[in-house]
């Protein structure tokens, strides 16, 4: 079931009365884990069993599998180990290749400048500067430009332990378009 999540109310996962057709979804199930590489293949297993690689191959292939407009990626190999994260990129690639608009949200600044074509930069919900790829490093992509002005927190009560705020650009990179 978690390879139609939200699909799961369409033909030909369901007929007209909304029952389901275990059928179409095992077969489903079972190429998307053909296709994508995920493991175990026992289709019949629940996401919440796979490790956090392949549970994030199995989303993936179920939204490229909609054949989006656009994609729409956050974070998509937090957590999860090399392998995963390689053939997740290169599926990232793969739709970019084939057309479709990606727009990457990371804060794994090595990911946005592996993976994009442009770079927009935000900090604290405000876009702080926009590079090409061929203009970005690291130390181009954040760190030099100026922090808006802090926000003033509320003053916190005595039995709470003060932890300084945590800033940290967030990079949206689309993937294509200049």
């Amino acid at each position: 079931m978690n390879s139609i999540l939200g699909d799961h109310y369409h033909a030909p996962y369901s007929n007209q009365f909304g029952l389901l057709n275990e059928t179409a979804i095992e077969d489903h199930a079972k190429r998307l884990i053909q296709d994508y590489d995920v493991r175990p293949t026992d289709p019949n297993i629940t996401v919440s069993h796979y490790s956090g690689g392949n549970a994030q191959k199995l989303i993936v292939a179920r939204e490229l599998e909609r054949r989006p407009s656009v994609l729409v990626m956050a974070q998509p190999t937090r957590g999860v180990d090399i392998g995963a994260i390689e053939f997740i990129h290169r599926q990232i690639v793969d739709a970019r290749d084939a057309g479709i608009p990606v727009l990457l949200v990371s804060a794994d600044l090595n990911e946005i400048l592996s993976l994009s074509d442009r770079i927009i930069v935000m900090f604290q919900g405000r876009i702080m500067g926009e590079l090409s790829q061929a203009e970005a490093t690291p130390n181009a992509s954040g760190c030099s430009w100026p922090a808006p002005p802090a926000t003033k927190r509320p003053p916190q009560r005595s039995s709470e332990t003060p932890h300084p705020p945590v800033n940290q650009p967030q990079y949206t990179a689309p993937l294509t378009g200049s």
